[in-house]
């Protein structure tokens, strides 16, 4: 009876998982790892050639993360399930990162407030509005949506922002942002926002604690330049520019 000819294919797969469990995925090359990742849509056959022409077509494996579907297919190679599983990384990684934080973290300063809003925006390809609404110790009870797409002053309306402060009981917020340039200064029409939040907020006795806009590049906080007062009631929990409270 005839030996059955040895797959090189499911050889090389093998020692690739090997690899990973002996050394860790540090061990790997960026086209090694999307290689990898690619074994999961791709039952059999070499990965490799489909990890260089995405890299050559997206430039860096963060890129084909976040690419889009349509994007991904016009790639030699990529079907509709190899599409989906590389779509589904940025996702689950930011469930993932906002997952370690807890489901109330505190972010009584800028810095636990930065990370928290970093993890909001892992994937994200739209500029999103987000009212951060806080208890009276600064412990986060929702990051409500007020906006999706052009984020300006003109998006704001009193009475939605409102209704979200009244509907989680929130006593303090925080406004947050992204920008999808790499840019990170805040706009004249950014400056105006944060105006018109502060007068609803005052009307009704909640306090904005800041305003964050976030880039690829970093982050800019109202706060921290000085543009927010954040002097609260005696009682209440401050919140932090630069420290831990």
């Amino acid at each position: 009876m005839a030996e059955k000819p040895v797959n090189p294919h499911a050889q090389h797969r093998e020692r690739m998982r090997r690899r990973i469990r002996e050394n860790g995925f540090d061990s790997l090359l960026d086209h090694e790892l999307l290689e990898y990742i690619l074994y999961f849509a791709i039952p059999r056959g070499d990965t490799n050639p489909l990890a260089h022409r995405l890299l050559a077509e997206f430039g860096s494996i963060s890129h084909v993360l976040d690419a889009e579907y349509d994007s991904l297919l016009r790639v030699e190679g990529v079907g509709p399930r190899t599409a989906s599983l590389l779509m589904s990384f940025a996702p689950m990684l930011k469930r993932y990162s906002l997952s370690k934080m807890g489901t109330a973290p505190k972010l009584n300063t800028c810095e636990r407030a930065v990370a928290y809003a970093k993890s909001l925006y892992i994937g994200a390809d739209r500029e999103v509005l987000y009212l951060l609404c806080l208890d009276v110790q600064c412990n986060l009870r929702r990051a409500a949506v007020l906006s999706i797409g052009t984020v300006d002053e003109a998006v704001i309306y009193p009475r939605n922002l409102v209704e979200q402060v009244l509907k989680f009981g929130a006593k303090n917020v925080i406004l947050v942002h992204n920008h999808l340039s790499s840019s990170f200064s805040p706009s004249r029409s950014d400056v105006q926002m944060t105006k018109k939040v502060l007068v609803t907020l005052n009307a009704i006795d909640v306090n904005l604690l800041d305003h964050l806009i976030i880039s690829d590049n970093g982050y800019y906080s109202f706060v921290q330049d000085g543009k927010i007062n954040t002097v609260l009631e005696h009682g209440q929990v401050a919140y932090a520019a630069d420290r831990e409270v």
